[in-house]
């Protein structure tokens, strides 16, 4: 059995430039937004003639800028939180549960096969569903005699995802948000591409819940499963 460890890693981390596109989509969904709050709140703005100084002076000297930037704030950094907030308390108490079964010392092969159910609600990301015995068996061929560096950039690796997993998260919901103003202020979006993008962000966002526990509870189930393989290979 081949489990998702460092193709998972790789996969996640992706080519270096996109967590600058990343950045940058969030930032143009999140202007996008607060344009929208603006006209909604107070009139539909023009934009500035580049080449009329005056008036660009007296946008920023005169505070007009003030505004639309506090809007923009407001919006960027809120629904960050407001996502980060449902994020980290569904994953937090999901990981919770499953951490203290595995830290529990009557931990027993009923509790392991608990998580292993869990984690196969997912399978359809790499296609196998997992059995009990092929994860004690991978476990103790991968891990069984790894030096002990070589399993701390493991862990320092998937410390590093945690945030990508986070930030994607984040930027699915914002983009909800943002594609349902477009389909309802454009008249050409079409309900045919509002439900395939809405679709496809409503599996993206369960896709990374599932990670972001897998990344949380991984390291702790591994470490039990060496602890414990021979026992309930046994069993």
């Amino acid at each position: 059995m081949n489990l998702p460890t460092s193709e998972l890693i790789g996969y996640l981390e992706g080519r270096p430039v996109l967590p600058a596109i990343r950045r940058i989509l969030n930032i143009i969904l999140s202007a996008s937004l607060a344009s929208f709050v603006f006209q909604q709140l107070y009139f539909k703005y023009q934009w500035l003639d580049l080449t009329n100084y005056k008036d660009e002076l007296d946008f920023f000297i005169k505070g007009y800028f003030f505004v639309p930037f506090s809007i923009f704030v407001v919006i960027h950094y809120g629904l960050a939180f407001f996502s980060w907030a449902i994020f980290a308390f569904l994953t937090t108490r999901k990981s919770n549960r499953i951490l203290a079964e595995l830290n529990h010392p009557g931990l027993k092969p009923s509790d392991y096969r608990k998580i292993i159910r869990f984690i196969n609600k997912f399978s359809f990301m790499w296609g196998k569903k997992l059995k009990e015995k092929q994860v004690y068996e991978w476990v103790q061929r991968e891990f069984g005699s790894m030096p002990q560096d070589q399993w701390q950039r493991i862990l320092a690796n998937i410390e590093k995802l945690k945030p990508i997993v986070r930030a994607n998260f984040q930027l699915a919901s914002k983009a909800i948000i943002a594609i349902t103003l477009y389909f309802f202020s454009i008249s050409y979006f079409g309900i045919t591409l509002y439900v395939l993008a809405l679709l496809l962000l409503l599996l993206v966002m369960p896709a990374l819940y599932f990670i972001y526990i897998l990344l949380e509870i991984w390291p702790p189930m591994v470490q039990s499963a060496k602890v414990n393989a021979t026992t309930f290979l046994n069993q």
